[in-house]
């Protein structure tokens, strides 16, 4: 069993990209603009580019 620390650079790519989908997820249902559709789809793709850096850190 591996042991993983925060420094992994998978690990920090996953979580960069988890904020970066939040970030995007939040400005889709809160803003006022009318590109919340957008905002959505690029919420989605970072949660999407998340997992699969999680799952790479993980040896799947």
């Amino acid at each position: 069993m591996r042991t993983h620390n925060i420094s992994d650079k998978s690990t920090i790519a996953a979580v960069m990209y988890m904020v970066a989908a939040i970030v995007f997820l939040l400005t889709a249902v809160l803003g006022e603009t009318g590109g919340g559709a957008a905002f959505l789809i690029l919420g989605m793709a970072f949660i999407a580019l998340s997992l699969n850096a999680w799952n790479s850190r993980s040896g799947h």
